[in-house]
């Protein structure tokens, strides 16, 4: 029986191609599920993650669980890693699906990613583009759709700066 499927073109068999030789290299550090390291910010949560990355999976001769997860850690940030290392066991072992992890080691590292977009500061509206957002939706009769609308449109029509909020 053929395959009356057309071909995928050169991109998707490179895409396949390093989806499996980035699969066999997670492997060489022990992530036998090579899914954690690109999920690492939802497992770790966006604040952890700014300063961790995974290392790599050790685990007892002959056995896939009870592991220790040598953690890069940036800095200061190992002492919260410390006291939060229950808890990121935990969220590890749920994306596993069972008790991989049972401890954490840390290790030094210089970590620099950049700032998470949401450290970004919202501008105000400008006052031209609010009092247009206003004409436009002046014949919408419910108040609250027209306040949504019009606060929408003012937002889309104004700029955003391109550097991260003053602390």
């Amino acid at each position: 029986m053929s395959d009356d499927r057309p071909h995928r073109s050169g991109p998707v068999k490179f895409a396949r191609q390093s989806d499996e030789a980035f699969a066999a290299l997670a492997a060489r550090f022990g992530f036998h599920k090579p899914e954690i390291l690109k999920r690492w910010r939802d497992i770790a949560g966006a604040h952890l993650y700014r300063f961790t990355r995974p290392q790599r999976i050790s685990f007892p001769k002959g056995r896939r669980d009870g592991g220790t997860l040598f953690l890069e850690v940036a800095g200061a940030a190992s002492v919260e890693v410390h006291h939060v290392s229950r808890q990121l066991i935990e969220r590890i072992n749920a994306f596993y699906g069972y008790a991989a992890i049972a401890k954490i080691k840390v290790v030094a590292a210089a970590i620099n990613r950049p700032r998470p977009v949401d450290d970004f500061a919202p501008m105000p509206p400008d006052p031209a583009a609010l009092a247009a957002a206003s004409r436009r939706t002046a014949r919408i009769k419910d108040p609250e759709l027209r306040q949504s609308l019009v606060a929408l449109g003012a937002l889309s029509a104004t700029s955003r700066p391109s550097g991260p909020k003053k602390a």
